[in-house]
């Protein structure tokens, strides 16, 4: 991962806080057992487990993209833009049913890229 990839990460503070939480709830009891059974990761899996650095950014790894699915919250309005677009509709279109502007639906696409990762529409179909 480059320096400019970490930092894409890093300015989401909002997404590792929510991760932080998800992560704790999901694997806490099974990390506070693995300690009192005093397991050591390096140990276990060698030293190349830690210099080897992904190669694939984790915008784009589907489970990454799955998880931020499930943690970020959409808003109604946001949800029902992205199931219009997945249907084939063009945000004109997607605003002429929903009573807003085209850009108003550009807007939101713009907030659910934020929210979910992504950095074009086009990536969003995997939503």
């Amino acid at each position: 991962m480059k320096a400019t990839d970490a930092h894409h990460y890093l300015v989401r503070l909002d997404l590792l806080n929510k991760f932080i939480g998800y992560f704790k709830r999901e694997a806490g009891e099974f990390i506070g057992k693995m300690k009192a059974d005093g397991f050591n990761m390096k140990k276990e899996r060698g030293l190349e487990l830690f210099e080897n650095a992904p190669t694939v950014p984790l915008a784009f790894d589907p489970q990454f993209c799955s998880f931020l699915k499930r943690i970020s919250i959409l808003s109604p309005q946001e949800r029902r833009c992205l199931d219009l677009f997945k249907q084939g509709k063009s945000a004109q279109a997607t605003g002429a049913i929903m009573g807003l502007s085209q850009r108003t639906v550009e807007h939101y696409f713009d907030n659910i890229k934020n929210k979910l990762g992504c950095s074009s529409k086009y990536d969003l179909l995997n939503f």
